[in-house]
């Protein structure tokens, strides 16, 4: 019979939690509405429907414009969101790029995470103000991570201006090739490169490092280089006047194509190499007029080509030059002069590699009627199939 005594228990406790449980429904139901309510019905609390209680508006987040100050009566009050910043006013994605660099060089740390970072740094300088790109510069200055500055430096070079141009060039010892890269885009962008760039080639004393910044700054043709390439091109004897001649002539400046003209119609005159540099590609890269050949044909004007395909497709009295534009030819990136081409081709029965390389490298669909005129010409049987081959590609 003992074992009675704790069922009892047992059952009295269940039916008193049962008991207190159905109060605390009960009890709840009559302070708010029922959860037995259904879905459209209203809980008047005994009140009729049209005085039923209405669901309170949520506040406005204004102000009381006559509690306040003068100073503070503008209405809503709003906060500035500085979550895209850090608590020196640069983009927050600057400590992140902290962190990823501390410690490692630039090589182990190119990774998909860095470019991620670096993508967005990009997005953050997209929207920078004057003032805050000068921050950013000095942020650089400052800088004693070499990986960080490093990467910060081709972020300059790819997405800066004006702002960054000082705080690169004070880098130059550092980091001389990346210097002088990323003032070579800026070039492009503002003439503050253009001056920071000419001063770095008039203080620099190793002829090596000097001959390399010369190159980059010949390389774009950027606008406002003209002064220094001129400057250099006049330097007799020197690397330097080798080096502006292509930047010479990829700007459009009468007097530099001037000077290029009367190079090519002057006397032999040996270019200048340094012990460091690569030798020259062939024996024609020894003469100095080669180079200005092969800067006007790249870069030159219609007018300038053709004269100097003329040279080339005549009886020049100069055969040195009439060989460079013959062999360089290739290397117009104008399908213009094809029918000249084959003209002449047709005419002498015979025709270079170089000026088939030209046809094969240039020759559209509308060119088609002008090639098949060379199948009935007296070339050679190998240059008829190289004709056959480049129309076979076209049709």
């Amino acid at each position: 019979m003992k074992w009675l005594i704790p069922l009892v228990a047992g059952m009295l406790a269940a039916f008193l939690a049962y008991a207190i449980w159905t109060g605390f429904i009960e009890d709840s139901g009559t302070k708010g509405t029922s959860p037995n309510t259904t879905e459209g019905q209203d809980d008047t609390n005994g009140k009729d429907g049209d005085s039923a209680k209405k669901p309170k508006k949520p506040k406005k987040n204004t102000t009381k414009n006559n509690q306040l100050p003068a100073w503070l009566q503008r209405g809503p009050i709003t906060m500035t969101d500085n979550r895209s910043k850090r608590w020196d006013g640069l983009p927050l994605v600057i400590g992140e790029l902290e962190a990823l660099t501390r410690g490692r060089d630039k090589y182990s740390v190119n990774n998909i995470t860095l470019k991620i970072k670096l993508n967005e740094l990009r997005l953050a300088m997209a929207a920078m103000s004057k003032e805050e790109q000068v921050q950013l510069a000095e942020y650089f200055r400052a800088s004693e991570d070499p990986t960080l500055k490093y990467y910060l430096m081709a972020s300059f070079r790819n997405w800066g201006g004006e702002a960054y141009v000082d705080a690169i060039a004070e880098y130059y010892e550092a980091e001389p090739e990346m210097v002088g890269e990323s003032l070579m885009h800026l070039m492009g962008r503002t003439p503050k490169a253009v001056e920071a760039m000419e001063r770095l080639i008039d203080d620099e004393i190793d002829p090596f490092r000097k001959a390399k910044l010369v190159a980059r700054a010949a390389y774009l043709g950027a606008p406002g280089t003209e002064p220094l390439m001129l400057k250099l091109f006049n330097k007799k004897n020197s690397v330097g006047r080798r080096q502006a001649i292509p930047g010479l002539a990829k700007l459009s400046s009468p007097e530099g194509h001037q000077k290029l003209l009367n190079l090519i119609d002057g006397k032999y005159e040996k270019a200048v190499y340094l012990p460091e540099e690569s030798a020259a590609i062939s024996e024609e890269m020894n003469d100095l007029r080669c180079h200005a050949v092969l800067a006007l044909l790249q870069n030159g004007s219609d007018r300038e080509i053709e004269s100097l395909l003329d040279r080339a497709l005549r009886e020049d009295a100069d055969q040195s030059v009439a060989s460079y534009v013959d062999q360089y030819f290739p290397t117009v990136k104008s399908s213009l002069w094809i029918p000249k081409v084959i003209d002449n081709i047709v005419a002498k029965g015979k025709a270079s590699p170089s000026m088939l390389m030209y046809l094969s490298r240039r020759a559209e669909s509308k060119d088609i009627p002008q090639l098949e005129r060379l199948l009935a010409s007296k070339i050679s049987k190998k240059d008829l199939r190289l004709v056959q081959e480049t129309l076979d590609r076209l049709r």
